[in-house]
């Protein structure tokens, strides 16, 4: 709220002053916006050829890979090079990644008990990409289209002596996480993964900018964002190991406010 305070106070005068032309029209380069995304996350799990395909197998897939939804705080800003493509860039703080429940040994005589083994973290990103922009109503919508690469950077390093570190105080609060399967938030949680996803993945979506006043719009935006390819998983546990591959994808939408200048 501070920040959209600021940039409103420094962007008044302009707004006030902004002429109708298209001349000032020609001289905006530059769209800062400021959103809320809803995340869900998802993920495709699939088995090697020659591996066991039982039903037990799934079972755990279906336990081990848990979807999730979560919100996001976006800054982004797009910067025209040519006619009708920009650069697009900035930060994106919120979850990403999913819950795991399994079985987990915690003594020397076999006895085990179940444990959730991972959960979505907090992290930073950053997308790097470019944006294709056509403009309709005489300047006041915007339609773009935008694809490029996300950055993923941990903001948390869960620790198993944290006594904040369970389910039930993770999904708390606007940064919380919410599953998309009925789960029990009194289960135990023994960090084994964190259940981020990969560093880099891609994103590919489009949105919307309807200008409000000369110089500020309100916008709606939707990204696919995906791993680039399927990744080996090999888990270990106390009776047997588990290989499979998995592929994580994320739809993200959500909407804000912005400024042109």
């Amino acid at each position: 709220m501070l920040c959209f305070l600021i940039i409103n106070t420094i962007f008044c005068f302009e707004i006030v002053n902004a002429q109708d032309s298209l001349k000032s029209i020609k001289k905006t380069k530059w769209c800062l916006s400021f959103t809320i995304d809803n995340n869900y996350n998802f993920r495709y799990v699939r088995v090697p050829s020659g591996k066991d395909n039982s039903a037990q197998k799934w079972d755990y897939l279906d336990t081990c890979n848990i979807a999730c939804s979560m919100k996001s705080f976006s800054i982004k800003f797009d910067r025209k090079i040519w006619k009708f493509l920009g650069l697009q860039s900035g930060l994106t703080y919120g979850r990403k990644g999913y819950m795991g429940c399994r079985t987990v040994a915690f003594n020397d005589i076999g006895i085990s008990r179940l444990y959730y083994t991972s959960m979505p973290l907090t992290n930073i990103t950053v997308p790097i990409g470019l944006v294709f922009n056509k403009s309709a109503l005489k300047n006041k919508l915007f339609l773009s289209m935008n694809t490029g690469m996300e950055l993923n950077f941990n903001d948390k390093e869960y620790d198993r002596y944290d006594r904040k570190g369970n389910i039930e105080y993770e999904k708390q609060g606007f940064f919380g996480f919410r599953s998309l399967k009925n789960t029990d938030n009194k289960t135990p949680y023994e960090p084994n993964e964190q259940g981020i996803l990969g560093f880099a993945q891609y994103y590919l979506g489009f949105n919307l900018k309807f200008k409000i006043f000369n110089a500020t719009y309100i916008t709606a935006e939707y990204n696919y964002v995906s791993d680039f390819k399927f990744y080996e998983v090999t888990e270990y546990l106390h009776v047997r190991t588990y290989a499979y591959e998995r592929k994580s994808y994320i739809h993200r939408y959500g909407g804000g406010i912005g400024f042109m200048f």
